[in-house]
């Protein structure tokens, strides 16, 4: 075991009760939990809160990645759409250029 899992381990131990019920509540006790439950002498309900707000923030960085990605593409078919009126508009300017 690495330093850090030795350290958080320590730091999980001073708070057992507040591991346990976090456990129960389907939390994985990770570097988040562990530090967050030192930063709020662990007080679970505020544990909980900063996870929430953590997923929250998560959620809405994936949605704006997501709606960035989706402007972005319609950015690009917007444009290979007109290059290719652009292009038909062109081809039939020839043709009737030819049939004079």
């Amino acid at each position: 075991h690495t330093a850090r899992q030795s350290s958080l381990r320590r730091l999980a131990s001073t708070y057992p009760e507040a591991v346990e019920q976090l456990s129960d509540m389907g939390y994985t006790v990770d570097e988040f939990i562990v530090n967050s439950l030192h930063e709020c002498d662990g007080d679970v309900i505020e544990v909980v809160e900063k996870v929430l707000k953590q997923e929250r923030q998560v959620a809405e960085r994936e949605e704006r990645r997501r709606r960035e990605a989706a402007e972005r593409e319609e950015q690009r078919v917007v444009i290979e759409v007109a290059a290719n009126a652009e292009a038909l508009q062109e081809a039939r300017a020839r043709a009737l250029a030819q049939q004079v």
